[in-house]
């Protein structure tokens, strides 16, 4: 059962509008209370994968998995109430092996709120396919990668290290590295993860009202 938190103490307007992601997310207090999961996020724990809700506080794959989930909402929740240099983020697994295919990972950070005085979080929960023939396209067409930029990103989308990308493709590992250089110029990042972030964004829009 999902804990009534959930759907009393968000904004209703704004809870609306999250429940139109297709990637997953929740807010959480420093404990891993729920205070809002989104439709995406309700589906994820419904189906069990890759995260559960079990006494109103989200929960991995693994007993392992769930306490570094904790302990990053925790830090995350400290952070809100701490100066910076930079804004506090944390990536973590959600479950050791692939399911079906796909990985998912948690992006924590807080958020500039409370609930009655306490911080809140914000978990992001995102899931990693391989880009299928229709996705791939869009990707190709927004930032102009020629289809080898594009079979090199599809490969690392999937969760592919460089190295395995370039024996995947049957390219040496400095070709690859050339794709992926070539990549970053042309959307506009420097780090895979942030690649990937972007992907991810573009595979998952605001779903058709």
């Amino acid at each position: 059962m999902f804990s009534p938190l959930i759907d009393i103490r968000l904004d209703s307007l704004l809870g609306l509008a999250l429940d139109q992601f297709l990637a997953g997310f929740a807010v959480s207090l420093a404990d891993g209370e729920l205070v809002h999961a989104n439709s995406a996020a309700r589906a994820m724990a419904e189906a069990g994968w890759p995260i559960q809700i079990a006494d109103g506080r989200l929960r991995a794959q693994s007993a392992e998995h769930s306490a570094l989930l904790l302990r990053g909402i925790f830090e995350a929740a400290q952070a809100a109430s701490l100066a910076r240099d930079k804004p506090f983020e944390r990536e973590l697994p959600l479950s050791a092996m692939p399911h079906h295919g796909s990985l998912a990972i948690a992006m924590i950070a807080p958020l500039d709120a409370a609930l009655d005085g306490r911080a809140l979080v914000a978990i992001h929960i995102a899931t990693f396919p391989s880009l299928n023939d229709c996705e791939l396209p869009v990707v190709t067409k927004c930032f102009g990668l020629t289809k080898a930029e594009a079979r090199t990103l599809d490969h690392l989308a999937k969760g592919l290290s460089v190295a395995a990308a370039a024996t995947a493709l049957s390219l040496s590992v400095n070709t690859v590295k050339t794709h992926l250089q070539n990549i970053f110029a042309k959307t506009g990042t420097a780090r895979q993860k942030d690649l990937m972030k972007l992907v991810d964004d573009l595979r998952s829009p605001l779903a058709h009202i």
